[in-house]
């Protein structure tokens, strides 16, 4: 009987790789059957969405136990984390807010120590408060994700959300305490990370509440203060030369930041194209 190098013989050899071979086949038909199963899930989910929840009691228990079976699958794979977020929404759809917010909690239990997770899920949980009129809940929510999520996507994004929201409902005294409230804000995260990707962000933001104020002045001061602190990129001075040219007619300066472009880009193309554009409007003045 022959036997390879490391002493197995050509049989054991044989029952080795197909020993194999029914693992990979066993680990395929398996993802195969999740993946089915989302499929699935995500079609009866779609269902309840598209009709905006007015569906047969039916469809929408099938709907939620598909997403069940897929949390019994998987618990903490991310198909199972998606699911729980699905089953959620299909409550919010269905207007069964105090169920959402259950589902909410449970994954605030189930992800302690997945901070990107937890804020995601009590924003959406202020959310069904804001859905339900209960802005003053959704708030003490929205401020908890400030307080104890602040590096996450979600404690980025809040504060400009507050501000928003009072724009959408025209209340300029609130939305302008809340766009300074965001600056502050933010300018505390910017020198707490300098340089980091979260400190350059936050950076960004403060452009944004400016821009969203209509405060185009205060929005290009600021923008000119980071360039004296890191010299500004071709995309960002052409959004200042923008500002000059749009927002505050000052053709002059406008010109004198493209001219600034041609010198420290001379491989950006639309900079002649940008500069006839300004210099008709300026002769039209």
């Amino acid at each position: 009987m022959k036997t390879n190098l490391c002493g197995k013989t050509m049989a054991e050899k044989n029952i080795i790789f197909l020993f194999l071979c029914v693992i990979f086949i066993a680990g395929c038909s398996s993802e195969y059957q999740m993946e089915r199963l989302v499929w699935q899930a995500n079609k009866a989910a779609e269902i309840v969405f598209m009709t905006d929840g007015a569906v047969s009691p039916y469809e929408f228990d099938k709907a939620i136990l598909f997403q069940e079976k897929i949390i019994k699958n998987a618990p903490e794979s991310e198909y199972g984390l998606n699911a729980r977020f699905a089953i959620a929404k299909l409550y919010v759809v269905k207007k069964s807010f105090d169920k959402a917010r259950e589902v909410y909690d449970k994954i605030l239990e189930s992800f302690p120590e997945k901070h990107d997770i937890c804020a995601l899920a009590l924003f959406s949980k202020g959310q069904v408060f804001e859905l339900e009129g209960n802005w003053t809940q959704a708030l003490i929510i929205f401020n908890e994700i400030i307080s104890n999520y602040s590096k996450t996507r979600q404690g980025v994004i809040v504060p400009l959300y507050i501000a928003r929201y009072y724009v959408k409902n025209k209340d300029q005294q609130a939305a302008a305490a809340a766009y300074n409230s965001a600056r502050s804000y933010y300018k505390s995260v910017a020198k707490e990370y300098q340089r980091a990707k979260a400190g350059l962000l936050a950076e960004n933001l403060i452009i944004r509440t400016f821009i969203e104020e209509g405060n185009w002045k205060s929005a290009v001061d600021y923008i000119e203060e980071l360039d004296t602190k890191y010299k500004l990129g071709v995309d960002t001075l052409v959004i200042l030369a923008q500002i000059y040219k749009n927002k505050l007619n000052d053709m002059e300066k406008a010109l004198k930041i493209l001219d600034r472009i041609s010198k420290e880009f001379p491989d950006f193309k639309k900079i002649e194209q940008l500069k006839k554009e300004i210099s008709s409007d300026k002769n039209q003045q």
